[in-house]
């Protein structure tokens, strides 16, 4: 994705054209040889969360940021012509929009269960955890790690160790 000239980034991953998914396919599977059976998983998951991911920072480091038009403008990420940023700014500054996100915002708020464990698919942090320290205890060499594992992983500070919960 370090060509964002073939995505409308206003729209989200699911709503992108098919020749550009193709276009992203056929790039990483012969820069990564991959084989077709990788696909659906590269595309669907992969492209998916890292599209979004971008839009995220993009819009905490450029958008959020600033307090005006003008300021906004004037710092665009660089990945952007000026012309995706200025329709990026407008989607963001549509009313529809403001009041998606206002509503998100209250939702958050209303949480109970805090978590530590972000946007990062389980499957993926199921793999980079297999060998973790998991509630003072060493899991046996390549035994997966069970739900309740997870839980206290994605509810425990990673600074103090304490439950966020409570």
């Amino acid at each position: 994705m370090t060509s964002s000239h073939r995505f409308d980034w206003t729209k989200y991953w699911e709503q992108q054209g098919g020749d550009d998914k193709l276009w992203l396919w056929n790039t990483l599977k012969d820069s990564w040889e991959l084989d077709e059976s990788k696909k659906e998983t590269t595309l669907g998951r992969i492209a998916s969360d890292e599209f979004r991911n971008k839009k995220t920072k993009w819009k905490k480091n450029f958008y959020s940021r600033y307090t005006t038009y003008e300021e906004r403008i004037a710092h665009k990420p660089e990945q952007l012509s000026q012309q995706e940023w200025v329709n990026l700014l407008q989607f963001w500054d549509s009313p529809e929009h403001q009041v998606i996100s206002e509503r998100n915002k209250r939702n958050r708020s209303k949480q109970i269960a805090k978590h530590t464990s972000g946007r990062k698919d389980w499957l993926i942090r199921n793999n980079s955890n297999n060998n973790l320290l998991v509630s003072g205890q060493i899991r046996e060499e390549g035994a997966p790690p069970s739900q309740g594992d997870f839980f206290v992983l994605s509810h425990t500070s990673r600074k103090t160790n304490d439950a966020l919960d409570g």
